[in-house]
């Protein structure tokens, strides 16, 4: 699969989940009630694109890594 796509259904996926993240810092919200001193978490979509490409490429480093094992 050619990297560009494989972004992009890194993408949807992440915009079709639940997950929330910390608005100040891109962190999962998981079981925390505060993150960065403060509680605003919201969901993939409700990043900055910015935000949103650097969870992307933390996915795909996270792919990466475990491919090579």
């Amino acid at each position: 699969m050619k990297l560009k796509n494989f972004r992009q259904e890194i993408r949807d996926e992440l915009m079709r989940s639940t997950t929330q993240y910390c608005c100040y810092c891109g962190d999962r919200k998981g079981g925390k009630y505060v993150c960065c001193g403060e509680a605003h978490f919201v969901h993939f979509g409700d990043l900055y694109e910015e935000d949103q490409d650097a969870i992307i490429q933390d996915e795909l480093d996270e792919y990466e890594d475990w491919s090579k094992k």
